[in-house]
């Protein structure tokens, strides 16, 4: 009982995270990475809380084995903290450049992992960061125990200073968000140092992700609140990461034709009705495609992966399922479309618009 009142705030913080896993989990697309890198530092976070109360319930405790989980506790606990901090880094990183290949050229921010990893190892026979006493199995602070405390503070100013340097990639709101979930684990660490016995600076960190989750992964949104397609950040997203892969693929642009003629002759909730009715239509055509998007009013999207040689079938199939459609309003429906291959070199931006230009061409024919 006397644990469960010195770690509540503990406890709490990890119960948070284990939901918290579970929900991005069962969200998150296997193309959207930077969900992929929140799920990695909720584990480590986890992981650093877990330790932390082993390191103090295992304290000055004398039973066989519990010098072991004592010294193994703390090990964990100095080694966690530089992971976490450049798997915060990592993340940042990737919101600015999104991508993949800068951060695998950076090693995910995890040199100085590596480096505290060997010096632990040498802490070991030489110690010089911390020590367990064999006799009372008490911890005992060494000269550099200071040293994960450092490391943070120097990866968080790190951090500030790079969104600082491209500030142009990011707008003011995810910055905003970025710097408090900066000063928050910055201020649990500094509170932990006057008293170390109020176990806040993970659970500050804790509260760092939730903010981040909250005010920049959930409010981008993966699929369109109407017809439950992909949203136009989620196109984005796959598309920065098949470019950076270099996966062979194109995109199919589609506008209606006369849209605005049913939202003015039916009303708005039968052009609702067209829209989802139309989304049902793209799906069932394209479905073993990864990517069908609603970019905004009556634009949709495919990324075409398995389709290349099937196009003008898949088209002639759209325009089958719409006269055939149980929603009588629909029938007779036409788009224009632009199709564009991917090339080398070309970026998402060029993409798109050689596809607008195509739809243009033959809506105007």
């Amino acid at each position: 009982m006397d644990y469960l009142i010195q770690f509540q705030m503990s406890i709490f913080a990890l119960s948070g995270l284990v939901l918290l896993f579970y929900t991005i989990y069962r969200r998150a697309q296997s193309f959207n990475y930077a969900k992929r890198l929140l799920l990695y530092i909720i584990v480590a976070n986890i992981i650093g809380l877990i330790s932390e109360a082993m390191s103090w319930i295992f304290d000055g405790k004398l039973y066989y084995g519990v010098y072991f989980l004592e010294y193994a506790s703390n090990f964990l606990l100095y080694l966690m903290t530089p992971i976490l901090a450049g798997l915060i880094a990592a993340y940042i990183d990737f919101k600015i450049f999104y991508s993949k290949k800068r951060l695998m050229k950076l090693l995910y921010y995890q040199h100085t992992s590596v480096i505290v990893f060997i010096l632990l190892c040498i802490n070991i026979f030489y110690p010089f960061i911390f020590d367990v006493d064999p006799v009372t199995n008490a911890f005992v602070s060494k000269p550099l125990g200071w040293m994960s405390y450092a490391i943070v503070l120097c990866f968080y100013l790190y951090m500030i200073f790079v969104l600082l340097k491209y500030a142009q990639k990011t707008n003011r709101t995810t910055k905003k968000v970025f710097i408090i979930s900066f000063l928050l684990p910055l201020v649990g660490m500094l509170i932990q140092m006057i008293e170390s016995r109020l176990f806040v600076s993970w659970t500050a960190v804790t509260l760092s992700i939730y903010i981040i989750y909250t005010y920049i992964e959930s409010s981008t949104g993966d699929y369109d609140y109407l017809t439950k397609l992909y949203t136009r950040y989620s196109y984005r997203v796959f598309i920065r990461q098949y470019i950076e892969e270099q996966i062979s693929f194109g995109i199919l642009f589609i506008d209606l034709n006369g849209f605005k003629k049913i939202n003015d002759k039916y009303g708005h909730q039968i052009g609702d009705e067209v829209l989802i009715e139309f989304g049902i239509i793209l799906q069932k055509v394209f479905h073993n495609e990864k990517m069908i998007a609603r970019l905004g009013g009556d634009e949709f999207i495919v990324v075409i992966e398995q389709n290349h040689n099937q196009l003008d079938d898949c088209l002639k199939h759209i325009h089958d399922h719409i006269n055939h459609s149980p929603l009588r309003v629909i029938h007779g429906l036409s788009f224009a479309y632009g199709y564009q291959l991917h090339e080398h070199q070309m970026n998402s931006d060029e993409l798109f618009d050689a596809a607008d230009k195509k739809m243009y061409e033959h809506k105007n024919k």
